[in-house]
């Protein structure tokens, strides 16, 4: 499910009431309670593609996005300085 956090950003909860994040690790994963930095999310739609932003805890940029027509999600992690 998604939240609306502000206009630009969303939260995404799981099906067992968690948000997603990127932890320690680089992993996405469903583990926290409640909404802070760490779990909002940037998407951009364009054309037949959907991206979701977001900021890791090694201050690493995440982008992960699904063409229209696939079944499956990319994810490119880089370093921000």
């Amino acid at each position: 499910m998604a939240i609306r956090v502000n206009d630009s950003k969303i939260a995404l909860k799981s099906g067992f009431e968690k948000y997603l994040r990127i932890d320690k690790d680089d992993v996405i994963r469903g583990i926290s309670d409640a909404v802070g930095s760490m779990e909002q999310w940037e998407p951009v739609f364009q054309v037949s593609f959907m991206f979701l932003f977001t900021i890791g805890q090694k201050k690493k940029m995440n982008m992960i996005f699904r063409k229209a027509n696939q079944l499956f999600w990319v994810r490119i992690t880089a370093s921000c300085p």
